[in-house]
């Protein structure tokens, strides 16, 4: 979970720095966003991950794409200082999240 929240934290950064319509206020939002996603991510694909890859397979990545974007989305709305205004920069940030959690769960 540690390579996780590493991956997510670097990914976020990136996001907000190359997407328009993502802001932080703080690094300190930025960390607990990221903290958050990795907590959430991990226990949802805990809980769901046959299901969730069943599925995922069926529909090309895309339903693990959606519940990237949906975990993202809940985590803009509870932490205070992140702030993500259009639905392009949502999925793009989910996508490139969802990348980087499989390139780290092939290396480790």
């Amino acid at each position: 979970m540690l390579i996780t929240f590493v991956a997510t934290l670097l990914v976020l950064a990136i996001c907000l720095k190359i997407l328009p319509g993502m802001e932080a206020k703080s690094a300190g939002a930025l960390f607990g966003m990221s903290l958050l996603y990795a907590i959430i991510n991990s226990v949802v694909w805990w809980i769901f991950g046959s299901f969730l890859t069943l599925t995922s397979v069926l529909t090309l990545g895309l339903l693990g794409l959606l519940v990237n974007a949906g975990l993202l989305f809940l985590c803009d709305l509870w932490v205070p200082g992140i702030q993500i205004k259009s639905i392009f920069s949502l999925l793009a940030c989910a996508f490139l999240i969802a990348l980087a959690q499989r390139l780290v769960s092939f290396v480790f």
